[in-house]
């Protein structure tokens, strides 16, 4: 019988072919891959528009924050975005989170995390915009994590600098 499978009789004693474990462990994996390939952040419609406030100001366009400077310092010389302009980045994340394809899924026994990159365009320039977002085990909603310009924009970037 080896890895191609067998026949176990069933309750009508109909022969039924039964392939190893392996095979329906790829098929699931499969399965999932086809599924992400086109899938959107689940729930991406009940955003919580507070939240992403929340996180904008107190880290992503904080130039006090230890971490969140860095990225406000790009927000501002990429996008002229500034606290007291926010309204850009949020209506775009709110927009990236029910609209945008995924690029990148896990799964932890906490909470499922979600990476979506988009493009954003304002009077100062253009940037691809990564966001993060997970969705607790026990909630429904996504929650955004962190958003910054992505690191394939920084690559063509110093590339293009040396040219």
């Amino acid at each position: 019988m080896g890895n191609a499978g067998f026949f176990l009789p069933n309750s009508n004693h109909e022969n039924i072919f039964v392939f190893p474990e392996a095979f329906y462990q790829l098929l699931i994996l499969y399965i999932k891959q086809s599924l992400f390939n086109s899938m959107k952040l689940p729930y991406g419609n009940q955003v919580d528009q507070q939240q992403i406030i929340d996180k904008l100001t107190t880290y992503s366009l904080n130039f006090d924050h230890k971490e969140g400077k860095h990225k406000a310092g790009l927000f501002k010389d990429k996008l002229g975005i500034l606290l007291e302009n926010q309204e850009i980045i949020l209506t775009a994340l709110r927009q990236a989170a029910i609209n945008e394809e995924l690029i990148y899924q896990t799964t932890s026994e906490y909470r499922n995390k979600y990476v979506i990159d988009f493009n954003l365009t304002t009077e100062v320039g253009t940037s691809i915009i990564r966001s993060c977002w997970i969705i607790r085990l026990t909630e429904v909603y996504p929650r955004l994590i962190t958003v910054y310009q992505s690191i394939k924009e920084n690559e063509e970037d110093s590339s293009n600098s040396t040219t």
